[in-house]
């Protein structure tokens, strides 16, 4: 089938295993101000402390994932719907065992994916109810005139996984009144953390998700129950590997790499048109100072 649209033949992930082998994968979606370099250090402080291997999408005109006409809500959502195929097809994970995490701008495609399919959980960082309704409490009636995209709202009412919500009361760029409509609207059980002293980007990484992340996703059965005379201790063993970890992030950045051969091997029997990154792109991104590890793959698109 020949390709009809004008962008990318192909979506740039970063795939994070966690080396100690896990069946578990989240699918991330950074927010507006980021790309998959500025991620990383978050995607792998994330795999440590969850013990969990994780995977990071890029969206068009964003980082590497060159497009001229820039990203749009339908382009997302079709690199999302691709990418949760391609991971199923590859990987052959149940789609219980695959775990969507929005942050902002992110939290659309995230629950796009989470109301269309049955992942095993939604987490979502400062979401949305629609673009719309973040351009109505910055310019108010002006709002008329932006179509009603990334409308979470809506698609929350089918959205039926385990779903964890955490949203800043200090957040100053998208109300945490916007959390709370999700929070009800959700078709599924739901929990959601209002940090203090949380806003749009800064936060304790730990406090303010990780801690209440590994109650979250132990108690609705989405990773494996810890005994309970071992949970606590457990819980503190990973935070402390993963305090360990941030204090060394100069080195972790490069000695978290490992040879692509055992994914290719996996992955080049389904998809004969795999490709890595070009000399030119590792160049590129080297110039540009974007840290990538040697996981970086890209699925491609159908044809």
């Amino acid at each position: 089938m020949k390709q009809t649209n004008t962008y990318s033949n192909y979506v740039p992930c970063l795939y994070l295993p966690y080396l100690k082998g896990s069946n578990k994968l989240i699918l991330f979606f950074h927010g507006n101000a980021e790309d998959l370099g500025i991620s990383y250090e978050m995607l792998d402080h994330l795999r440590t402390a969850l013990k969990i291997n994780v995977m990071g999408i890029e969206y068009p005109g964003y980082g590497v994932y060159e497009d001229p006409e820039g990203p749009s809500e339908e382009k997302i959502f079709q690199d999302a719907d691709l990418v949760y195929s391609f991971v199923q097809d590859m990987t052959l994970l149940k789609q219980k065992d695959i775990i969507l995490l929005g942050r902002s701008l992110g939290s659309g495609p995230s629950t796009h994916l989470a109301s269309k399919y049955e992942p095993g959980g939604l987490i979502l960082m400062s979401p949305y109810t629609s673009m719309k309704a973040v351009a109505t409490s910055k310019v108010g009636w002006l709002s008329v005139l932006l179509a009603q995209q990334f409308d979470n709202l809506t698609k929350m009412e089918q959205v039926y996984c385990p779903t964890f919500i955490v949203h800043g009361q200090k957040d100053a760029l998208i109300p945490i009144e916007q959390a709370q409509q999700l929070n009800d609207a959700c078709a599924g059980p739901t929990f959601m953390l209002s940090p203090p002293n949380m806003t749009h980007n800064d936060f304790d990484f730990y406090e303010d998700l990780i801690r209440p992340l590994m109650k979250f996703l132990v108690q609705s059965n989405i990773l494996q129950s810890l005994d309970d005379s071992d949970e606590e201790d457990s819980e503190d063993e990973a935070l402390e590997e993963t305090h360990d970890d941030y204090a060394k992030s100069e080195i972790v950045k490069t000695k978290h790499q490992k040879s692509m051969s055992q994914l290719d091997l996996t992955i080049n029997k389904g998809y004969d048109c795999l490709d890595q990154l070009s000399r030119t792109q590792r160049l590129q991104m080297e110039a540009n100072q974007v840290r990538f590890s040697e996981e970086f793959f890209i699925p491609p698109r159908m044809k």
